[in-house]
Protein backbone atom coordinates (compact mmCIF):
# COMPACT_ATOMS: atom_id res chain seq x y z
CA UNK A 1 0.00 0.00 0.00
CA UNK A 2 2.65 2.40 -0.58
CA UNK A 3 0.40 4.75 -3.07
CA UNK A 4 -2.04 5.13 -0.12
CA UNK A 5 0.99 6.91 2.29
CA UNK A 6 1.74 9.68 0.03
CA UNK A 7 -1.66 10.58 -0.30
CA UNK A 8 -2.71 10.44 3.85
CA UNK A 9 0.35 12.09 3.77
CA UNK A 10 -0.91 15.49 1.71
CA UNK A 11 -4.31 15.02 3.28
CA UNK A 12 -2.84 15.44 6.93
CA UNK A 13 -0.74 18.21 5.80
CA UNK A 14 -3.55 19.82 4.31
CA UNK A 15 -5.76 19.44 7.12
CA UNK A 16 -2.81 20.59 10.04
CA UNK A 17 -2.70 23.80 7.59
CA UNK A 18 -6.28 24.43 7.61
CA UNK A 19 -6.78 24.05 11.29
CA UNK A 20 -3.46 26.26 11.87
CA UNK A 21 -5.14 28.72 9.46
CA UNK A 22 -8.48 28.82 11.72
CA UNK A 23 -6.47 28.55 14.60
CA UNK A 24 -4.65 31.80 13.36
CA UNK A 25 -8.26 33.77 12.24
CA UNK A 26 -9.37 33.00 15.70
CA UNK A 27 -6.51 35.03 17.35
CA UNK A 28 -6.87 37.91 14.55
CA UNK A 29 -10.19 38.22 15.60
CA UNK A 30 -9.64 38.40 19.09
CA UNK A 31 -6.97 40.81 18.04
CA UNK A 32 -9.11 43.12 16.55
CA UNK A 33 -11.90 42.89 19.17
CA UNK A 34 -9.48 44.08 21.83
CA UNK A 35 -7.85 47.00 19.36
CA UNK A 36 -11.46 48.31 18.33
CA UNK A 37 -12.53 48.29 22.73
CA UNK A 38 -9.44 50.64 22.72
CA UNK A 39 -9.83 52.83 19.63
CA UNK A 40 -13.73 53.25 20.87
CA UNK A 41 -12.26 54.00 24.58
CA UNK A 42 -9.98 56.41 22.81
CA UNK A 43 -13.16 57.63 20.72
CA UNK A 44 -14.94 58.06 23.97
CA UNK A 45 -12.26 60.21 25.35
CA UNK A 46 -12.45 62.56 22.70
CA UNK A 47 -16.42 62.98 22.95
CA UNK A 48 -15.76 63.83 26.67
CA UNK A 49 -13.52 66.01 25.53
CA UNK A 50 -15.91 67.81 23.27
CA UNK A 51 -18.73 67.17 25.62
CA UNK A 52 -16.80 69.00 28.38
CA UNK A 53 -15.50 72.09 25.74
CA UNK A 54 -18.97 72.67 25.23
CA UNK A 55 -20.49 72.94 28.88
CA UNK A 56 -17.71 75.16 29.34
CA UNK A 57 -17.44 77.66 26.22
CA UNK A 58 -20.93 78.74 27.25
CA UNK A 59 -21.18 80.10 30.44
CA UNK A 60 -17.35 81.07 30.29
CA UNK A 61 -18.08 83.34 26.78
CA UNK A 62 -20.71 84.67 28.99
CA UNK A 63 -18.78 85.72 32.44
CA UNK A 64 -16.06 86.76 30.09
CA UNK A 65 -18.13 88.80 28.25
CA UNK A 66 -19.86 90.48 30.85
CA UNK A 67 -16.68 90.95 33.26
CA UNK A 68 -14.53 91.78 30.39
CA UNK A 69 -16.79 93.87 28.57
CA UNK A 70 -17.35 96.41 31.88
CA UNK A 71 -13.36 96.01 32.78
CA UNK A 72 -12.52 97.17 29.87
CA UNK A 73 -15.12 100.43 29.89
CA UNK A 74 -13.88 101.11 33.13
CA UNK A 75 -10.20 100.93 31.74
CA UNK A 76 -11.26 103.26 28.79
CA UNK A 77 -11.51 100.97 25.81
CA UNK A 78 -14.80 101.15 23.48
CA UNK A 79 -17.68 99.00 24.08
CA UNK A 80 -17.37 97.09 21.03
CA UNK A 81 -13.89 96.63 21.38
CA UNK A 82 -14.07 95.40 24.80
CA UNK A 83 -16.97 92.83 23.69
CA UNK A 84 -15.12 91.46 20.97
CA UNK A 85 -11.84 91.28 22.97
CA UNK A 86 -13.33 88.95 25.97
CA UNK A 87 -15.54 87.17 23.42
CA UNK A 88 -12.30 85.98 21.33
CA UNK A 89 -10.53 84.90 24.27
CA UNK A 90 -13.76 82.66 25.18
CA UNK A 91 -13.39 81.24 21.49
CA UNK A 92 -9.96 80.51 21.45
CA UNK A 93 -10.00 78.35 24.82
CA UNK A 94 -13.59 76.75 23.97
CA UNK A 95 -11.67 76.01 20.25
CA UNK A 96 -8.91 74.45 21.34
CA UNK A 97 -10.73 71.71 23.74
CA UNK A 98 -12.66 70.86 20.83
CA UNK A 99 -9.77 70.81 18.64
CA UNK A 100 -8.03 68.21 21.48
CA UNK A 101 -11.02 66.06 21.34
CA UNK A 102 -11.03 66.01 17.43
CA UNK A 103 -8.64 65.04 16.78
CA UNK A 104 -8.87 61.62 19.24
CA UNK A 105 -11.42 61.09 17.06
CA UNK A 106 -9.88 60.76 13.27
CA UNK A 107 -9.67 57.70 11.61
CA UNK A 108 -5.76 57.87 12.40
CA UNK A 109 -6.44 57.05 15.87
CA UNK A 110 -9.72 54.68 15.47
CA UNK A 111 -8.15 52.90 12.78
CA UNK A 112 -7.24 49.14 14.29
CA UNK A 113 -3.12 49.52 13.05
CA UNK A 114 -2.08 46.29 14.84
CA UNK A 115 -4.81 44.13 13.59
CA UNK A 116 -3.72 45.06 10.17
CA UNK A 117 -0.45 45.11 10.11
CA UNK A 118 -0.96 41.36 11.67
CA UNK A 119 -3.64 40.21 8.85
CA UNK A 120 -0.81 41.55 6.25
CA UNK A 121 1.87 39.37 7.62
CA UNK A 122 -0.59 36.60 7.97
CA UNK A 123 -1.51 36.68 4.43
CA UNK A 124 2.01 36.78 3.20
CA UNK A 125 2.84 33.56 5.69
CA UNK A 126 -0.59 31.51 4.03
CA UNK A 127 0.40 32.36 0.69
CA UNK A 128 3.99 31.03 1.31
CA UNK A 129 2.70 28.14 3.20
CA UNK A 130 0.76 27.48 -0.11
CA UNK A 131 3.33 27.99 -2.52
Amino acid sequence: MLGSEPFQTEKTLISDLFRQVLQLLRGEVRLAKAEVQEKLGTAKNGLVLIAVALVLALPTLFILMFAGVYGLIAAGLSPALSALSVGATGLLVSGLLAWLGLTKLSLEHLTPTRTLDQLKQDRALIEELVK
